[in-house]
């Protein structure tokens, strides 16, 4: 197991195929696996994410950074390209498209991103 802290209080915790890794700008605990999908593991309670309602077991398929770009589909991006994607200054905007389990339904969120959460 490796343990990682950058600047911007990222921990990110690598085991044989799959990553976790927390972003605090937002308030989730993303998962990679072997597959190259990206699962929400957690959601930290009154944070950008719970408030846009990101549940446990969403799966992330794309991510618009602000409000001028376009949406990018992440299925064959690493782990830390899809945390570059969900970070950005505060206040600023993330839309995201998720398919929520078990009925894999397409779901659209925009949040705002806050300052960075204590743990």
């Amino acid at each position: 197991m490796k343990i990682l802290i950058c600047s911007l209080f990222l921990a990110q915790i690598s085991f044989a195929q799959m990553s976790i890794e927390t972003v605090s700008e937002v308030g989730v605990t993303i998962e990679a696996s072997p597959n190259s999908t990206f699962v929400i593991k957690k959601v930290q309670p009154a944070s950008p994410a719970f408030n846009a309602g990101l549940k446990e077991n969403d799966l992330i398929t794309s991510v618009k950074r602000d409000s001028n770009s376009e949406p990018i589909q992440i299925a064959e991006k690493s782990l830390e390209e899809v945390v570059n994607l969900l970070k950005g200054p505060k206040g600023s905007l993330l839309a995201l498209e998720l398919l929520r389990h078990p009925a894999k339904d397409l779901k659209k969120v925009t949040l705002v991103r806050s300052d960075t959460l204590k743990k």
